[in-house]
């Protein structure tokens, strides 16, 4: 390395290793010009991921409206770096329906009690967390025999999840035309049950019929969980305050 390229050269700030081109020879970060996070750097990043078509999250969108269940079969036998993780998966998805919400409010198109009867975003994304892992275990249960165990099947689980979030998400402005939550609590288990079944034929390696009606099951029992877990919570809550 010769004098020009001594100055020219930095510590990468992942790995430590020094280098002198636009990306680190050991671990393949980007050259920056500053060592600090600054908000021009994390925009860019943020757009890059959202408009590069070659990206691993774009990947994972095309390949589940394609093939879902090639997508989570290649997941879980090791093929990481082609796709996006799915917990990530599911956190854009509900991330980008939160904006387009807003978006929908500012434009005045939301329904009028929405914001009288909906459930904080946060709420949302715990009770979605919830669902998955008991939708989950019902299916690593009723597919016992396909030799998936629960953390592949729950990684298959929130791919699917992030599927569903984003039909709910280009429907957004068909609920709120609709006026009624009639046409989505019709249409998104239809969804559910849809993309679960077409996934699950090629996850858990069984037939249609026995694949749909499995998953079923699983949606319907994970309801009934959901619930009477609910019903239990208002009856402890009410008891609380007949107390005090």
């Amino acid at each position: 390395m010769n004098r020009d390229d001594a100055k020219r050269s930095i510590l990468c700030a992942n790995c430590g290793a020094a280098f002198d081109t636009k990306y680190c020879g050991q671990c393949g970060q980007n050259r920056l010009k500053s060592q600090r996070s600054v908000a021009s750097h994390i925009v860019q990043q943020f757009l890059s991921t959202l408009i590069n078509t070659e990206s691993a999250f774009w990947k994972t969108f095309l390949g589940m409206a394609r093939n879902p269940g090639r997508v989570c079969c290649e997941y879980v036998a090791g093929k990481r770096k082609k796709y996006v993780n799915p917990f990530v998966y599911v956190l854009v998805v509900a991330a980008a329906q939160v904006v387009f919400s807003y978006f929908l409010n500012w434009l005045g198109w939301a329904r009028s009690e929405s914001s009288e009867t909906e459930l904080p975003a946060e709420v949302i994304n715990l009770l979605l967390f919830m669902v998955s892992l008991v939708i989950a275990l019902f299916l690593t249960v009723f597919f016992s025999s396909s030799n998936r165990n629960f953390a592949e099947t729950f990684t298959f689980t929130l791919f699917l999840v992030g599927q569903l979030l984003w039909v709910d998400l280009l429907c957004m402005p068909i609920f709120a035309m609709d006026g009624t939550e009639v046409l989505e609590y019709f249409l998104m288990p239809t969804v559910w049950i849809v993309l679960s079944t077409w996934a699950g034929m090629d996850f858990f390696g069984r037939r249609l019929a026995v694949t749909c009606w499995r998953s079923v099951l699983a949606f319907v029992l994970t309801l009934g969980l959901l619930f009477l877990t609910v019903m239990a919570l208002t009856f402890m809550v009410a008891s609380m305050n007949l107390v005090l």
